[in-house]
């Protein structure tokens, strides 16, 4: 699954960490990878505003893939520690 749209924010609660891109709400369980991921990444609020695309992958060891665009385009990858 790919979501591409303005970031609008990043939240969690007990059981989810949520990222919200445009219209769009993807949860993550707390404690995964994507949740890690997610809240360092993009919890901080510095990118709140611009457009980035998210995509959900089968391979255990590049469980996320974000694009950032803005200025200068970049690609990141992030695998499990």
């Amino acid at each position: 699954m790919e979501v591409v749209g303005k970031l609008c924010g990043v939240s969690t609660d007990d059981r989810f960490t949520y990222i919200k891109i445009g219209d769009k709400l993807l949860s993550f369980p707390k404690h995964s990878t994507g949740a890690e991921i997610i809240e360092d990444e993009l919890g901080d609020g510095r990118l709140i505003g611009r457009k980035i695309g998210v995509l959900r992958t089968d391979d255990p060891s590049r469980p996320l893939l974000i694009r950032i665009e803005g200025k200068s385009r970049r690609n990141r990858a992030w695998r499990p520690p």
